[in-house]
């Protein structure tokens, strides 16, 4: 398999839709406003690399290598991160759109999600302690066996977790979403 290696490059505007990205690996390069819609990521590694203001939703990840990557701003729907190569996952988020996206099974200790839309986002079977979803619409979310303590849910909203089903000691939630919590049991709050 031929390596195409990509070095600090800014790409602008550029439509990544219908690219082969097997065996290319990005280092340092900065994508803004691309669209990489449905496309194929698989086998790909990008390292010290930001997606801003860029569509990625429906790209396949199998195999892919996110390390020390930013995504800002972008429209990632549908992306199954669980997907993802293994060895060295780190990535970020900041005001993304995440909807419907699997990130089940993933370890994401101190994972920060700042003010990200998180739809109906799998988090089944996930380590997500220490994390911070400031800001962010968790509706329809799934935590499900999830690690979830010391995370920080104060200013995340409309989430429901179940405090049997996850690991919840020391995580932080504030009143009036920490409904949240207690809409399982079906009781009445005044």
């Amino acid at each position: 398999m031929d390596v195409d290696y990509i070095d600090n490059q800014n790409f602008f505007q550029s439509d990544f839709s219908a690219t082969d990205f097997s065996g290319k690996i990005y280092d340092d390069c900065v994508f803004t406003q691309c669209n990489f819609e449905k496309a194929n990521l698989a086998g790909a590694r990008f390292v010290s690399c930001r997606f801003v203001d860029s569509n990625l939703s429906l790209a396949n990840l199998n195999q892919t290598i996110f390390s020390d990557v930013l995504f800002e701003n972008c429209k990632m729907l549908g992306l199954l991160f669980n997907q993802c190569h293994n060895s060295g996952i780190s990535f970020r988020f900041k005001h993304c759109r995440l909807d419907q996206s699997v990130f089940s099974g993933l370890k994401l200790k101190k994972m920060h999600f700042p003010f990200c839309s998180l739809k109906d986002v799998d988090f089944e079977d996930c380590d997500i302690s220490d994390a911070f979803f400031e800001e962010c619409d968790l509706s329809n979310a799934v935590f499900e066996n999830t690690n979830l303590e010391k995370a920080d849910f104060r200013s995340a909203r409309f989430y429901r977790i179940h405090p049997e089903r996850n690991k919840i000691k020391n995580a932080f939630f504030s009143w009036p979403m920490l409904m949240g919590l207690l809409e399982y049991y079906q009781i009445k709050i005044e």
